[in-house]
């Protein structure tokens, strides 16, 4: 049944055996809406002897479980569409604490929306079990699968099934690559730092509770490479005047806003006047229609009295 459990593979061949290296045809089952922990005794089988091998030069491990091989692809036009596993386990699932004695233990989480869609109103469905193990440099170095077979539930209990974890770079797997480049170089170039950090910028969406890392969170900016030119923003100084006369003015990076305050009608230093004033200045100037009146005159005569009472009015300013 679905339950925590021993299971023994032939680290040669890759397919489950007893302890003694014999065959067996007793797949391991997994039931809806269960989390058993597998704990996988790999045996190298050589020369009549029977060897824990030493697996710790792979630096990131992942598991699958599904009932196809339409794998995850970028690549357009494949028929049938390709599909995310039934199950995966990423890096921070498996437990490596024993990996340099042939051992790891995988969680498993069968509470998915693609296992409801499979199993739901039967009995049991095969389907494969698969594991990965992965370099430094990212390269596949140990690939290990088997056939198991997922069980129907009458009344499942649990939560309500979870989406299929995300296959994007976790920060364990950060780690295995970079520790990875360290046991084998002593250090950890630049160049692969910077293929790992590229594999995030690919990623559209992060989910937070799987641990995943976002660019934002990590990347520095003055590192990156072939990003525009920020320009300069400089802090000018606005003035306003009316009339020649100063008014105020402002900046145009500061922080609070600035009233300026313009005078009425447009004055400021400059000559006007209302309608009021302009009515109050034109009585005190000749009379036009007497002035008309004498427009078709050919001689005129003017008194002294007449040139003494012009001479009084003052001119229109």
């Amino acid at each position: 049944m679905s339950k925590n459990k021993a299971f023994y593979i032939d680290f040669n061949k890759g397919g489950l055996v007893d302890q003694l290296g014999g065959n067996t045809f007793d797949y391991p089952e997994i039931i809806y809406k269960s989390e058993p922990i597998w704990e996988l005794h790999f045996i190298d089988f050589e020369d009549g002897y029977a060897t824990m091998p030493d697996m710790s030069d792979a630096t990131a491990w992942r598991a699958a479980v599904d009932v196809d091989f339409l794998f995850e692809s970028s690549i357009s036009g494949l028929t049938p569409p390709s599909t995310p596993p039934l199950m995966r386990t990423l890096a921070d699932g498996i437990d490596t604490s024993a990996v340099a004695s042939g051992i790891l233990r995988v969680s498993l989480n069968s509470n998915t929306e693609g296992v409801a869609r499979a199993i739901y109103g039967r009995d049991s469905i095969r389907a494969f079990f698969e594991l990965r193990g992965f370099n430094g440099d990212d390269e596949c170095i140990y690939d290990f699968r088997f056939r198991v077979n997922l069980l129907g539930a009458i009344d499942p209990q649990g939560g309500e099934p979870i989406p299929i974890e995300s296959g994007g770079v976790t920060l364990t797997d950060v780690y295995a690559i970079a520790n990875g480049a360290v046991a084998t170089a002593g250090h950890v170039t630049s160049s692969q730092l910077m293929s790992t950090l590229e594999d995030y910028a690919l990623l559209s969406a992060l989910d937070e509770k799987q641990n995943l890392i976002t660019p934002s969170a990590k990347l520095d900016y003055d590192l990156l490479s072939g990003t525009p030119t920020i320009p300069t923003v400089n802090n000018s100084t606005i003035s306003f005047t009316q009339g020649g006369v100063s008014k105020g003015s402002f900046t145009l990076n500061q922080a609070s806003g600035t009233v300026i305050a313009l005078d009425a009608g447009g004055g400021g230093g400059v000559d006007a006047y209302t309608k009021a004033e302009t009515d109050a200045l034109l009585t005190g100037k000749a009379d036009l229609s007497s002035l008309t009146a004498h427009t078709s005159d050919t001689i005129i005569h003017v008194t002294q009295a007449d040139k003494d009472r012009w001479t009084s009015f003052a001119p229109a300013s």
